[in-house]
């Protein structure tokens, strides 16, 4: 045995282990898998697929050979959905109830809102009788305004700067 360990020199022991491989077929590797890494998109659509139609078959085989077990199985699918629309019934009425004490709630509150107040109160006001002033008497949205904006000069009917008695 130890000769045939001896008969192996350096040379040999770098073609064994994988060294000349990579140094000749490197490059081609990692093109290979420069390649992969921008088709990969494409290539786990295709094995998904496949995927599904190899787990589509098991699913035939083992339930068209025993139709118990499909039957069995079509109940329990049955039973789970039911027993999840009884919790979503059940939900939904307790929320039904939870929405109709909170209308009860806002009512009582209007209520007793209303019942506070003191006078009449304006329409769209939630707030009580404000202090606020009205209109001006003497308010017209046509006049303008008299604040102070930027008014254009006149124009006059004569161009040319002015109608002057020129000379």
């Amino acid at each position: 045995m130890l000769s045939w360990i001896q008969a192996f020199n350096q040379k040999d022991l770098y073609y064994m282990n994988g060294g000349y491989f990579f140094s000749q077929y490197g490059w081609f590797i990692f093109a290979g898998l420069v390649v992969l890494g921008i088709y990969w998109n494409k290539i786990q659509k295709h094995i998904d697929r496949w995927y599904d139609k190899r787990e589509s078959r098991k699913y035939a085989e083992k339930y068209h050979k025993n139709p118990d077990l499909a039957l069995e199985r079509v109940e329990a699918m049955e039973r789970a959905r039911k027993k999840q629309q009884e919790e979503l019934n059940r939900k939904a009425l307790e929320h039904q109830e939870k929405m109709k004490e909170r209308e009860r709630q806002q009512l009582m509150e209007k209520i007793a809102k209303a019942e506070k107040q003191e006078g009449g109160n304006r329409l769209g006001n939630d707030s009580g009788p404000s202090n606020s002033k009205g209109f001006k008497s003497d308010y017209n949205p046509l006049m303008g305004d008299s604040s102070s904006r930027y008014k254009p000069p006149k124009r006059s009917g004569c161009s040319g700067g002015g109608c002057g008695g020129g000379k």
